[in-house]
């Protein structure tokens, strides 16, 4: 991996607003488990991990049998990074 590479991902990480899930990919590690594991053991769609590496949407079922499988917590999985316009928004006006 290229210098340059590693820094656009923090940078495209600090800047993604909403779910990401880069815990998933240290838990991942962590247990010891594959992705090719899980889709061989686990029937973990391709499509599904793919949306996962670029922090894209999946359900809340998908993160119950994540938690369940690598016997985990939702917070191991995904992270929430708000809108910084959002909070603006809804701070309290004097």
């Amino acid at each position: 991996m290229s210098p340059s590479f590693i820094i656009l991902s923090r940078i495209f990480l600090m800047t993604k607003k909403g779910a990401v899930y880069r815990h998933f990919w240290k838990t991942l590690k962590k247990k010891k488990v594959s992705t090719y594991a899980l889709r061989k053991n686990y029937n973990i769609s391709p499509s599904i991990l793919s949306r996962m590496k670029h922090n894209g949407y999946i359900t809340l079922r998908t993160i119950e049998d994540f938690c369940r499988i690598l016997d985990c917590k939702v917070e191991d999985i995904v992270e929430y990074l708000p809108d910084k316009q959002q909070n603006e928004t809804e701070k309290p006006q004097p």
